[in-house]
């Protein structure tokens, strides 16, 4: 897997989730054209400091409703799983 996306990601250049959080299913939506990948240049990469209140566990549930933002996101997550910081 890990072959797949790092030559997909040098092709294409869009942000794939770490192999860690991802899993078929999700794949088979952005095959299917119901999610997207988010293309490198619309990413903004910053460093934030590592404190419990900007934690994802603590921000993430508010996103759960916007669906521009979902569009990029898994349906769901293995329990006490969240997407990659």
């Amino acid at each position: 897997m890990r072959a797949f996306i790092t030559d997909t990601y040098s092709i294409v250049q869009l942000y794939v989730p770490p192999e860690k959080t991802v899993n078929r299913d999700f794949l088979r939506q952005v095959l299917k054209g119901e999610k997207a990948l988010l293309p490198i240049s619309e990413c903004k990469f910053v460093t934030i400091p590592n404190y419990d209140e900007l934690g994802v566990r603590h921000i993430f549930p508010q996103f759960n409703d916007d669906s521009d933002v979902m569009k990029y996101m898994q349906d769901s997550y293995p329990k006490d799983r969240y997407p990659d910081r």
